[in-house]
């Protein structure tokens, strides 16, 4: 955006600052162009609003270039926006079974003289209600800019829009990252919870694997494997093997995400290319490669029998400074490329999720918010999502996929 469309943009989200369109004129590319935002009459604080306006905007137009969210981006997480109340509840009704048909009679040789048969007998169906809501992703994050930092933007034709829309890049770039890493600790603890534990069926277990370079017939094992649960549900009219509710829930694979350790793609890749030919077009399931399942811990390199778990340190505004301590504290550090990393899903290969299966609740949007502080003349602005939620939907299909224990 050039200057003039940037106010125009502003000027839709606060009316008031609609008069900065007549005021500018000639003098829209000049300090003196700043100035006029800055002096506008009529309206307190004058120069703080234009920033938190102009960080709305950056918000809303702002291009993800150069970084992405890629288990968004391969569908498997979904997004539901609730706006009012502070849980969602989901029913779900039990599967129903047949009975006798009484019609029969109790001999199933047909009604008798004196029979009686009750039409009025209660048989409830059992709805199971599930409550999401409780708030698990929390997020702040702020800078200062002085008005001397916004007022270089008006010299040039695309100053403002290329201020503001690099700082918003680095805050959404970080908001991407934190929500990233909270999938990953959603999905650890999907696949190894003990309130919902994954049933046997969930579990698949391949008859060998090689580390450092699985063979063309391991990765053959692993490719048929998929398209035997392919097979399995389409087998019967319902499938509730591969959710850990239970519950009926037959759906495509075209609906599921495979997840897979780095290099496994590219392998599989290369040997259904030419093992399986044209085949290898018709592989039932999306692949997302991911660096690991979630849950990694950290160890001391001196803590050879792991017993004592570091943890993360921060400063004092709570940034990760990237050591750990036995304590959580910054004394006793441990540079983080010196610590053991033990994985606890070590062993699992891939695991195919349904589309869902992690979800995020957004109960409240990002809110923007800038303060000026006359003493030091600069704005802060902060960014907050106060309450909302990323959680495992125990109803949806995930199925883990590993290499036998050594």
């Amino acid at each position: 955006m050039n200057n003039s469309q940037y106010l125009v943009a502003v000027s839709k989200l606060a009316p008031e600052l609609g008069k900065v369109l007549s005021g500018l004129g000639n003098d829209l590319f000049t300090e003196k162009g700043f100035e006029r935002v800055k002096n506008l009459p009529g309206t307190e604080d004058r120069i703080t609003r234009f920033y938190e306006v102009a960080m709305l905007v950056g918000l809303q137009k702002v291009d993800h270039a150069r970084f992405s969210d890629p288990m968004a981006e391969a569908g498997l997480v979904e997004s539901f926006q609730m706006s009012y109340g502070t849980y969602m509840q989901r029913n779900r009704v039990k599967r129903i079974k047949n009975v006798n048909p009484a019609f029969l009679g109790a001999d199933g040789k047909g009604l008798k003289n004196g029979d009686s048969i009750d039409p009025f007998k209660v048989r409830k169906p059992e709805i199971v209600q599930d409550f999401y809501g409780d708030p698990n992703a929390f997020y702040q994050n702020y800078f200062s800019l002085q008005d001397y930092d916004l007022k270089l933007g008006w010299i040039s034709e695309n100053g403002v829009d290329d201020i503001v829309s690099a700082i918003f890049e680095m805050v959404d770039l970080d908001r991407i990252e934190v929500r990233f890493a909270l999938y990953f600790k959603v999905l650890n603890g999907a696949i190894n919870s003990t309130e919902t534990p994954l049933l046997d069926t969930q579990k698949l277990t391949l008859t060998s694997w090689t580390d450092a370079a699985p063979t063309d017939a391991e990765i053959r094992e692993l490719v048929e494997l998929v398209k035997n649960i392919e097979e399995s549900i389409k087998l019967t009219p319902s499938c509730e093997q591969f959710n850990a509710g239970g519950f009926p829930n037959k759906v495509g694979m075209d609906e599921m995400v495979m997840l897979v350790r780095p290099g496994i793609k590219s392998k599989m890749e290369s040997v259904m290319a030419y093992v399986y030919g044209p085949e290898y077009l018709q592989f039932p399931i999306k692949l997302q490669p991911v660096a690991n399942f979630g849950g990694l811990k950290y160890y001391a390199a001196s803590d050879t029998s792991h017993t004592t778990e570091l943890q993360p340190v921060y400063d004092e505004n709570g940034v990760y400074t990237g050591y750990y301590s036995a304590d959580g504290t910054t004394t006793d550090e441990v540079a983080e490329a010196n610590c053991d990393v033990v994985d606890p899903n070590a062993d699992i290969l891939a695991v195919i999720a349904e589309k869902g299966v992690i979800f995020r609740l957004e109960q409240n949007p990002l809110h923007v918010r800038t303060i000026f502080n006359p003493r030091g003349e600069y704005q802060n602005t902060f960014f907050n999502e106060t309450g909302n939620g990323i959680y495992y939907n125990y109803t949806k299909n995930l199925i883990t996929i590993s290499k036998p224990s050594a």
